[in-house]
């Protein structure tokens, strides 16, 4: 009995020596496990061919005006009546009339035609035909200049396309959609899907240009409490000329994602962050437009597609894997383990095993 005694005082330092040692051992790597994973470690353009699109309104009353011959007033039978556009984009009349119109290149009738049936002048570069109340009509301008229009049935409906080079195009000073209006909400700001999220983005520089690096910020909030999240799960992906271009799955880091990219054409873009919390509802899109750099320069490194990743997470190893089950194996390995070791100590002890 003594014996056994001595041989127990003998074996149990050593063996809680061993499963100690075990268990520090793997700790800093089950730590840098943790560390890693979040930073997805684990995770092995000439304006595009589309172009932007932009509206013109016919509004209600074109086809019955009101003119003023002696002041000379002309309504806006298009709403705009004058528009700029850049090569490559595509205008959209849209009817919002009770009565049919044609948009028809060439020379109306003026005002007076409301007054004396004048016709006007077709030159025959575009024409819609007749296109009834609610319908639209588009146009893809791959010419530069100055482009007069009118309506066949009522020519003193009068509107301007002016086409210009993309090289000439004007590049604003603040961040744009895929139409090049002003973001007048900035980082901009969206609920997903589901309504789960408030997932909102920014990205620097403010102006994005062919050939310059440009970082997204994405940030993460509870919808109901405004918390960020941490370590949720998300896929970036990248529409270009309609088609998706690239697609990277990562991970929340301090309620925020950082995607890094380089452009080689020019156009509008979308920016989906789509699986959010690995659910297919939790999703948001975002556009923007990418111009021409001042010195037409494109980046080497981009591919044929027009877009190069440089920065960012990769492909996961599996789709199968869910990302949340490799944090929760993460946490296990850190606390799991330890726990065990103590338990097997104490059992041990009591001589239950």
């Amino acid at each position: 009995m003594n014996n056994f005694i001595l041989s127990e005082n003998k074996i149990l330092p050593s063996l809680r020596s061993a499963i100690m040692g075990f268990s520090l051992s793997i700790l800093p790597t089950a730590i840098m496990i943790l560390l890693l994973l979040p930073l997805g470690y684990v995770y092995p353009l000439a304006f595009s061919q589309n172009g932007r699109e932009h509206t013109v309104v016919i509004p209600m009353g074109g086809g019955n005006p009101t003119p003023d011959l002696t002041l000379q007033n002309v309504a806006n039978w298009y709403e705009p009546k004058k528009l700029s556009v850049t090569l490559g984009d595509t205008v959209i009349w849209k009817n919002n009339d009770t009565e049919p119109h044609s948009v028809t290149s060439g020379i109306g009738g003026g005002i007076v035609s409301a007054h004396t049936g004048e016709k006007g002048k077709p030159d025959g570069v575009f024409d819609s035909g007749l296109f009834g109340s609610g319908k639209s009509w588009s146009y893809k301008f791959d010419k530069a200049g100055t482009y007069s229009y009118f309506c066949t049935i009522h020519p003193w409906m009068e509107g301007v396309i002016t086409v210009v080079a993309s090289s000439s195009a004007k590049i604003p000073s603040y961040p744009v959609d895929r139409n090049g209006n002003k973001q007048e909400v900035w980082p901009v700001h969206t609920f997903s899907k589901d309504g789960k999220y408030d997932i909102d983005l920014s990205w620097d520089p403010k102006v994005i240009r062919t050939g310059e690096p440009v970082t997204f910020f994405a940030d993460f909030f509870d919808a109901r409490t405004n918390a960020r999240l941490q370590i949720v799960p998300y896929d970036f992906i990248m529409i270009q000329d309609g088609k998706e271009v690239d697609n990277v799955h990562s991970l929340t880091q301090i309620g925020a994602g950082v995607q890094k990219y380089s452009f080689s054409k020019a156009g509008p873009i979308t920016i989906k962050i789509a699986g959010v919390g690995d659910s297919n509802e939790s999703f948001s899109e975002f556009t923007t437009t990418v111009y021409p750099s001042s010195s037409n320069a494109t980046t080497g490194s981009s591919d044929s597609q027009g877009v190069k990743r440089l920065e960012g997470g990769s492909p996961p190893v599996s789709r199968l894997i869910n990302s949340l089950t490799l944090v929760y194996f993460t946490y296990a390995v850190i606390f799991a383990l330890p726990a065990a070791a103590a338990t097997v100590i104490i059992l041990f002890k009591k001589g239950i095993i």
